[in-house]
């Protein structure tokens, strides 16, 4: 018999008051069925719906044998106990909705008697190690049939019991339209409550169509320790344990290599690959496996390694886990737990365990502090040095420990940001953070005593629509991919609907941080404004030719809070700005603002004609807006002040200024960032100063023309 083997017997109601949530319905008993077949083959499973038009069961069956055929009616025992296989899928993919009375106490009653009459032929099935559940789906909007002597569900229950039966009760507790469903549904959960009284069960109230999806896990996990040994307290404490993961991140099934060569009935249908390694020099020689070594980069030098000093080299600490300290909750802060997060239970079957860990448990959490570990889950394996918060227990769950790995020196991150404090307008005004506090206040997920997207009732939309098509394939191989669920999507975007009061919070906020366009879009706006014509851009707004007209296309702007699209070593000619963006990005601005500075002057002086003027500016822009962002205005100051100093030397230079002039670039003044020793006026005069005496009239010689993406500098990266 396998290991954690497990029966259990779906009820699923299909009478009219759920045939709006059907759909749903299945995509969980789908999702369900498909864990199994995938990650516990050997469970077994049936699958019985209630409130049908058809009526198909044994206790049915039996009772019209006396004569009574009225007992146990609209009921379809539809899959028999066993391992799920393509027919649950197929049944489940054509759930025809019902007419019928769903009751769910005859529904109960079916689905007990059909599991004890298999544990009785089947007594390998009714051991204390296998599981067995009745999960029960339903709106409970029927009344359920009356009991006149009061011996019935006594019964069922005292039978529930006896088998240790699990009932898994998932109420589906969305509006009704009748006030009478209101009532029957009140009295049908009174009597639930009652058979819940004497069996082990779970209950979940599902208030919406998206945690219909969260009933079942993808994928289903036993509770397996991954480290089982001593919590060292001292030399002369410590108390035995378990450790095992509490949360991890889901991933949905790697996709696997498969051959259709394989004929034979037992062939696993895999591809075994292997390597051959050859000789650089003599590209037909084979190198063999003794010959062969790995090397570690090392600046610019591979350092080999032999297999015998790597085992030297590496730190092999005994397993276990050790207590290193303790210190105040606020030493540790959030943002600095890694990875997975891990459950350090005491040893049930030891009870000085279990008072142990509840005495340090109850103290860490009186005292507001954690406890600092070093934990070695494996012989010879890493080292984690790690938190351990409390968790307190209830009656069911004993008190625990939260393991949350920290990480060492080398594994923090810095990053410097320049100062909002000395820049008045920066800072917030009392409007933008009454806003700011009115739409956190109407966008509270909580309401009352209602959550909306808890952890463990919300799915991930990308596994739910990944196993959604796996099904779908099982039972059509040439299925095609689901369209996006309009339910699942919408798990991931705001819950307006829900939030009355987010929506005008929201558009307060908008009206109190109005989008401005910065300097250098705004120059931008008007130089081109200034070629088409049209008046500069006045308030942010760009001018337009008295006739709304179709966008143009503006190319990329320069945003430094955009991921990167490449890795820089260095600014270069081929696409300048992308490169500063890259490097500013990796955390290297010095390399980044000196390196677009030098690519200006060069793109100038090497210019034939007018043809790298247009990337020139493009950088000398970016680096404008860089330089302000960054508390750099020096450094553009100065950039500007060199391009001015060489009209005598270099023609190109003071033909390239009057590009620079058209687009208003100035000096940065103290207004626009505070460590300029420039003021706006005297950033004003320069710039006038400066102003060229006449645009070159004279007809540059038009280059040789040349391929698009040709680049005459790309010898410079």
């Amino acid at each position: 018999m396998a290991r954690n083997k497990e029966v259990s017997l779906l009820l699923l109601d299909v009478g009219p008051s759920m045939h709006s949530s059907l759909e749903y319905a299945e995509k969980a008993l789908s999702g369900y069925i498909h864990a199994k077949m995938l990650n516990k083959p050997s469970h077994e499973v049936a699958l019985i719906y209630f409130g049908t038009s058809d009526t198909s069961n044994q206790l049915n069956t039996e009772m019209a044998a006396s004569g009574d055929d009225d007992q146990y009616q609209f009921i379809t025992y539809d899959q028999e106990l066993r391992p799920p296989d393509m027919s649950f899928m197929t049944s489940l993919s054509s759930i025809a909705p019902g007419d019928g009375k769903p009751d769910f106490i005859d529904a109960l009653t079916v689905a007990a008697d059909s599991l004890f009459r298999t544990l009785a032929d089947r007594p390998i099935l009714d051991k204390a190690n296998i599981a067995k559940r009745i999960i029960l789906i339903s709106d409970f909007a029927t009344p359920a049939k009356d009991d006149p002597g009061d011996d019935f569900v006594p019964t069922l229950m005292e039978k529930l019991a006896e088998k240790d039966v699990v009932l898994e009760v998932n109420c589906l507790d969305t509006a009704l339209q009748e006030s009478t469903q209101n009532h029957s549904r009140d009295a049908n959960l009174q009597v639930l409550h009652r058979v819940l009284s004497a069996v082990r069960h779970t209950v979940k109230r599902l208030r919406s169509e998206t945690e219909i999806l969260g009933v079942f896990k993808a994928k289903e996990y036993s509770h397996t320790a991954y480290f089982t040994g001593e919590f060292r307290l001292s030399n002369a404490m410590h108390i035995k344990v378990k450790v095992c993961k509490k949360s991890s991140q889901e991933r949905p099934l790697a996709v696997s290599k498969y051959s259709d060569r394989g004929h034979a009935p037992n062939s696993s249908h895999a591809i075994l690959t292997d390597t051959e390694y050859k000789s650089s020099t003599d590209p037909d020689k084979i190198v063999p496996a003794e010959n062969r070594v790995k090397a570690y980069k090392y600046g610019k030098q591979n350092v080999p390694l032999p297999a015998q000093d790597e085992g030297i080299l590496k730190f092999s600490p005994d397993k276990g886990l050790w207590l290193l300290g303790f210190v105040e909750t606020q030493q540790v802060p959030r943002h600095t737990f890694m990875k997975d997060v891990w459950l350090v239970a005491a040893d049930k079957t030891t009870e000085k365990s279990l008072v142990a860990m509840s005495a340090l448990s109850r103290a860490l959490q009186a005292r507001n502090t954690v406890a600092i570990v070093r934990f070695v889950p494996r012989a010879s394996g890493a080292v984690v040095m790690g938190a351990c918060t409390p968790l307190l227990g209830n009656g069911r769950q004993p008190d625990c420990l939260l393991l949350n790995h920290l990480p060492f020196f080398e594994d923090m991150r810095s990053f410097t940001f320049a100062s909002f404090a000395s820049r008045p307008e920066a800072q917030p005004t009392p409007a933008q953070l009454s806003a700011t506090d009115d739409l956190i206040d109407s966008m509270q997920l909580v309401q009352g005593d209602e959550e909306q997207l808890k952890p463990d009732e919300t799915v991930n939309p990308t596994l739910n629509r990944f196993y959604a098509f796996m099904a779908a394939r099982v039972v059509d191989p040439n299925a095609a991919a689901p369209e996006l669920d309009p339910l699942t999507s919408r798990i991931m975007l705001p819950h307006l609907d829900t939030l009355p009061r987010a929506r005008a919070a929201l558009a307060a906020a908008k009206e109190a941080f109005p989008i401005k366009l910065s300097a250098a879009e705004k120059a931008a706006a008007d130089a081109e404004n200034r070629d088409q014509g049209d008046e500069p851009a006045e308030n942010g707004q760009a001018g337009t030719s008295g006739q709304e007209e179709e966008k143009k296309d503006e190319g990329p702007r320069f945003n430094l809070d955009a991921a990167p699209t490449t890795q820089a070593e260095t600014v270069g000619s081929s696409s300048p700005v992308e490169d500063f963006e890259s490097l500013v990005q990796q955390g290297r601005p010095d390399i980044a603002f000196n390196g677009l500075a030098r690519i200006i002057e060069t793109l100038v002086a090497r210019s034939l004609g007018d043809r790298s003027f247009g990337k020139a500016l493009s950088c000398l822009q970016a680096l404008r807006q860089g330089c302000i962002q960054h508390s750099r205005p020096q450094l553009f100051n100065d950039t500007l002040t060199l391009l001015t100093s060489k009209w005598d030397s270099q023609p190109n230079c003071k033909a390239f200024w009057i590009k620079v002039h058209d687009a208003s670039l100035q000096q940065i003044s103290s207004q626009e960032e505070t460590s300029s020793p420039v003021s706006p006026r005297e950033a004003e005069a320069w710039f006038k100063s400066h102003a060229p005496e006449q645009k070159v009239e004279e007809e540059q010689p038009k280059p040789e023309p040349m391929e698009e993406d040709q680049d005459e500098f790309a010898d410079m990266d």
